[in-house]
């Protein structure tokens, strides 16, 4: 879905939940286990309603990062074929992201590669908010890179 002015458009936000005057979150332990932030799978199991305050901001800025990749690559965050949930959960939560090998420097500058690792820090509160990352990609963008 693209606007007005051609820029595309984030849809499906069937599995969002307000958080604020100006926000919303996506909520329900569902989609990619490759784009999901690590804070995502906790050790103790949880009932339903605790899964559901795990999702904030900052996990969506984590997994915004993910598609980000996808993107800019054509490739899944962790390698084609994409590997089981069983061996994608403990390679994130103990802090693997996609990694910029020499493949990726010719597809991803190295400006927007360091807002992607920004993005996918291991603490929620150290990541970047949407709104940094849209005002660096605009800086980004002036500069043609």
């Amino acid at each position: 879905m693209n606007d007005d002015h051609g820029h595309a458009l984030l849809t499906d936000f069937g599995r969002s939940k307000k958080i604020g005057a100006s926000g919303y979150a996506t909520c329900l332990m569902a989609g990619s286990t490759a784009h999901m932030a690590p804070e995502l799978f906790p050790l103790e199991e949880l009932e339903f309603e605790e899964m559901d305050k795990l999702f904030s901001k900052e996990t969506d800025v984590y997994s915004l990062a993910m598609v980000f990749f996808e993107v800019l690559t054509g490739e899944a965050p962790f390698g084609r074929p994409p590997k089981p949930d069983w061996q994608l959960v403990p390679m994130i939560t103990k802090g693997k992201r996609p990694q910029y090998n020499a493949q990726i420097k010719q597809q991803v500058h190295g400006n927007i590669w360091s807002i992607m690792e920004r993005c996918w820090l291991h603490e929620p509160a150290d990541r970047p908010t949407a709104a940094d990352v849209e005002a660096w990609l605009a800086k980004y963008e002036k500069r043609g890179q």
